[in-house]
């Protein structure tokens, strides 16, 4: 599905515990090896739960991090020697930080304030990534934009999941029930690198998703009530050359000469239309190697 809907890169979390072990991450690799030149997978070692305070844990998660590509983590608030912990390895391996934080209604307290703090005092800047940040909605404008301020000195790169955000949160509200994505626009002002992914696909905490990042754009266009043609272009950009420079770690990427050739031709004319009608893709294109091919058509009798 994601190669057909012209998703040419996946990182995944991957659960690590003392139930599955290292299961997941060498599936993983060994589907990565079978699909080499046609998606690429990035994995993120995830320690399932608070294991990663456990030194009895720490053996199976080093082995874990040699078989990743970044380190994950679920940052608790106020549990900073888990939150030191995930940072001294991170160092050690010289993996990248890629973080669940405060996928919640609750607007205190926050874990993202001690990621920020953590990233900054070790110097970390442009390394870690942080998913969901459902919370911050929940904070008053005033704290929202001191909290944005924090996430934007530390160099934090935020991906918004609108998906499985819409579905699970805002549920215990009786009124109004809050949307449950973070602040896009804000952060997106702000100058923080936003990008938008799926979460869960089919799975126990989401039924939906069919792999598709242009129908994520779309849900996220509703959601964050990003409709003007400037804001959908945004969003476009957001879901293509944000997403690719946060997943490369490179500064400049996109559809220029000399880049490596990830691209994905849309059947439309129009760069707005891709947002809201998500047309067929026509060619999907993996380092320069036709991946993927799509027809549709459609037949009106008046």
């Amino acid at each position: 599905m994601a190669i057909g809907n012209g998703t040419t890169a996946i990182r995944t979390h991957v659960d690590i515990d003392f139930t599955v072990g290292l299961v997941g991450i060498e599936a993983l690799r060994a589907l990565r090896e079978q699909l080499q030149g046609a998606i690429t997978l990035q994995l993120v070692a995830l320690p399932h739960g608070d294991l990663v305070s456990s030194r009895r844990f720490l053996r199976l998660f080093r082995r874990a991090i040699e078989l990743s590509d970044l380190i994950g983590g679920i940052p608790r608030p106020g549990d900073r020697k888990s939150l030191d912990r995930l940072f001294d390895l991170a160092r050690e391996f010289d993996r990248d930080l890629d973080l669940h934080v405060d996928e919640t209604d609750a607007p205190t307290p926050l874990a993202i304030r001690d990621v920020a703090r953590k990233t900054m005092k070790v110097g970390f800047e442009g390394r870690v990534t942080v998913g969901h940040l459902c919370a911050l909605s929940s904070l008053p404008p005033r704290g929202a934009q001191e909290m944005i301020a924090r996430i934007r000195d530390a160099g934090i790169n935020v991906i918004t999941l609108p998906s499985t955000n819409l579905h699970l949160q805002g549920r215990a509200d009786a009124r109004s029930p809050r949307r449950g994505i973070t602040r896009v626009k804000e952060m997106l002002a702000a100058g923080i690198p936003v990008a938008y992914a799926s979460d869960n696909i089919r799975d126990g905490f989401n039924p939906f998703g069919n792999a598709d990042m242009m129908e994520v754009g779309l849900l996220l266009a509703h959601g964050a009530q990003m409709g003007t043609p400037n804001e959908l272009l945004t969003v476009l950009d957001m879901g293509t050359e944000t997403a690719g420079r946060i997943f490369y770690r490179r500064q400049h990427y996109g559809l220029r000469a000399g880049h490596e050739a990830d691209l994905v031709v849309l059947d439309t004319k129009d760069l707005g239309d891709a947002i809201v009608c998500r047309p067929t893709r026509r060619w999907v294109f993996k380092g320069g190697k036709l991946v993927a091919r799509t027809s549709a058509r459609t037949e009106l009798f008046l």
